[in-house]
């Protein structure tokens, strides 16, 4: 949950728990199709399921069985980890408590992924429009899975400064956030795919006008400011990489 959404909820008097920042009771479920973390159980339910199985956690999970849940999983992301990715989990843990959905983290996590994958139901979930919450939801799980096993399957190159992932179609924003904060050796993240490519940095470095500078290069367009970027192209991508790299 990015500190916008977190200083309202603070504002507001929203309490916090111990647990997990997921938007559904389902605890697996929630693990499996976070985005705001990224670990081996990611995008597989049933191996999310198979994690929390070590836990043994009753139907109506206590505060102490929530703590449990939260250790477990911040040891299996930070395992071989970054270090960046002890920070970022931060994120999907201890979360405010109220709102639409279980709980606030998780509802700006829906609340992104159908900005990218559903826009109009994304809409109506912002505007507080009754029964698009399970539409939302499935949404919320087709994007998380997409990602992850984006994430999973690339192809990944490193150079001085940057890391590359590229693969098949895949929402390039999200793949990009988690590859830069779970898995990125390097401060720079580029996600590449045919026609699409997403940029983040998490030293401060402005790859906005990086990636602007690429796409004026080899033609195509660029949304985004500062530490992000999206852009698409036309060329192949191993020249929108060759520029880019020569951008940063």
């Amino acid at each position: 949950m990015d500190g916008t959404v977190a200083d309202a909820a603070e504002r507001s008097g929203l309490e916090r728990r111990p647990g997990l920042a997921v938007p559904v009771a389902d605890i697996a479920d929630g693990l499996a199709h976070s985005t705001l973390l990224s670990g081996p159980f990611s995008g597989d339910a049933e191996a999310a399921r198979a994690t929390l199985g070590e836990l043994d956690l009753p139907a109506d999970p206590t505060d102490d069985d929530r703590r449990r849940v939260a250790s477990l999983v911040a040891l299996a992301v930070t395992e071989d980890a970054t270090e960046r990715a002890t920070d970022s989990i931060a994120r999907g843990l201890h979360p405010y408590v109220g709102g639409p959905f279980e709980t606030v983290g998780g509802y700006a996590d829906v609340l992104d992924a159908v900005a990218r994958q559903a826009p109009g139901t994304g809409i109506a979930l912002a505007l507080g429009h009754a029964g698009v919450r399970e539409n939302a939801l499935s949404a919320w799980r087709t994007h998380a899975s997409d990602a992850h096993r984006a994430v999973a399957a690339a192809t990944t190159g490193r150079y001085d400064g940057l890391f590359v992932a590229r693969g098949d179609a895949m929402p390039v924003g999200t793949v990009a956030r988690l590859v830069a904060d779970f898995h990125a050796p390097e401060p720079v993240t580029l996600v590449v795919t045919d026609g699409e490519a997403a940029a983040r940095a998490t030293d401060g470095r402005d790859v906005a006008a990086a990636m602007q500078a690429a796409t004026n290069a080899v033609g195509g367009e660029t949304v985004g400011q500062g530490e992000r970027a999206r852009a698409q192209f036309d060329v192949p991508t191993s020249e929108l990489i060759e520029v880019f790299r020569e951008a940063v």
